[in-house]
């Protein structure tokens, strides 16, 4: 059958698509003390921590880079990182053609603490425990939030100030928005699930990026090419992840048992998750392997590689599409993580993880393969309805 994509595409756009009613979240980086290196925050709520990290390439590797800067106070000389602008009506400490309350955007709410890239570590004057001197990178770098306490979360949006490649140099581009840098949207296992380009607000300026409500996000990673700072990231938190799966030899043995009574009742299990045995492994998955074989060929190959992938892969999502199965993964997260498998290392990686969530600890009872529990108690029933069926 080639029918297995069709189906899987429609069970994941009335399943992973759901609205949810998730309360939403926003890290706004106060109650921080000005310069002060974070290796983690807090939503406003309190949720989390997430986790941060700063990679400035100029600084030895592992150097954390993320600091605190309190735009009512601007230092290091960046009064284009200052909140309100000077001419707004609430005036403040920002200067700088992008902040100006008649341009595009406007910066004119007060933005209190928001994150950057350091341009130095110096702590000396007094030596606290706080950057003396708080400044933006102008070469730019990394800023990564990893949101595994969540699990995943739903990308809404966040606050881009002074993005502006040439550092406010260049007055005559002022309303061009490029070059600033992008938002990287990564899911489980690094899976790549979308870029986002900054907007260039110019000096001073604020924009908010909409990151396009991406589900099953864990890092938000965004890379600057020049200076520039963070604030008001909004996101929801994604489902708890379930602890249940079924593992391979589960669902192969369920269809292959020799006993058409038992095999029929394993296929129900496979159709519940809108799939078949007889699927082409790469209309599925939308892969390439060869050669293609069948979901339930692909359940039985031997060895590693590709074969160990294939293995893993179905019955994951197996148990990411069937109703009773309370699974870590959506069926979008296993196609994408067997999408991205492009490497051996890819491979392995993936196959550890898959196998790990598949292999769940077993039993007759909720943990586990709950679908074990089901089986056991169907098959003995259809064979006590069998033999009270009248003989002919």
């Amino acid at each position: 059958m080639q029918g297995g994509f069709a189906r899987v595409v429609l069970l994941l756009l009335t399943t992973v698509f759901a609205a949810q009613a998730t309360a939403q979240e926003v890290i706004t980086f106060e109650g921080w003390a000005r310069g002060m290196v974070v290796d983690q925050v807090f939503a406003e709520s309190g949720a989390g921590p997430v986790a941060v990290a700063g990679i400035n390439p100029r600084f030895r590797e592992g150097t954390p880079a993320a600091i605190i800067f309190d735009t009512s106070k601007p230092s290091g000389g960046d009064i284009d990182l200052g909140s309100p602008h000077e001419l707004c009506p609430n005036r403040g400490p920002g200067i700088g053609w992008g902040g100006a309350p008649n341009r595009k955007y406007p910066n004119c709410t007060p933005r209190g603490n928001v994150l950057i890239l350091a341009e130095d570590l110096v702590d000396i004057d007094p030596a606290d425990g706080l950057i003396d001197d708080p400044d933006d990178e102008v070469n730019g770098g990394v800023l990564i939030f990893d949101f595994s306490k969540f699990g995943t979360i739903v990308a809404r949006s966040l606050k881009i100030m002074d993005g502006n490649h040439d550092d406010g140099r260049s007055r005559g581009a002022g309303d061009r928005e490029e070059d600033t840098g992008t938002v990287e949207l990564l899911g489980i296992n690094d899976v790549p699930l979308g870029v986002v380009e900054l907007i260039r607000a110019g000096d001073n300026g604020v924009a908010t990026v909409n990151l396009g409500d991406v589900a099953g996000v864990v890092k938000i990673q965004v890379k600057l090419i020049s200076v520039g700072a963070i604030d008001d990231i909004v996101f929801l938190p994604g489902p708890d992840r379930g602890a249940q799966g079924c593992a391979v030899s589960f669902w192969s043995g369920v269809v292959s048992s020799g006993d058409p009574m038992r095999s029929q009742i394993g296929l129900g299990f496979w159709r519940a998750s809108g799939l078949d045995p007889d699927d082409s492994y790469n209309a599925t998955f939308g892969t390439g392997m060869e050669p293609d074989r069948t979901l339930l060929a692909a359940l039985e190959s031997p060895g590693g590689g590709m074969d160990g992938l294939a293995r893993e892969s179905v019955a994951a999502l197996l148990n990411a599409l069937q109703p009773q199965v309370n699974y870590a993964l959506s069926g979008a997260e296993v196609l994408a993580l067997v999408r991205h498998a492009s490497s051996d290392a890819d491979m392995a990686n993936s196959t550890a993880l898959l196998w790990d969530f598949n292999d769940q600890p077993s039993g007759l009872s909720s943990l586990g393969c709950p679908l074990l529990y089901s089986y056991a108690r169907r098959v003995p029933r259809e064979l006590h309805r069998r033999r009270l069926r009248p003989r002919n």
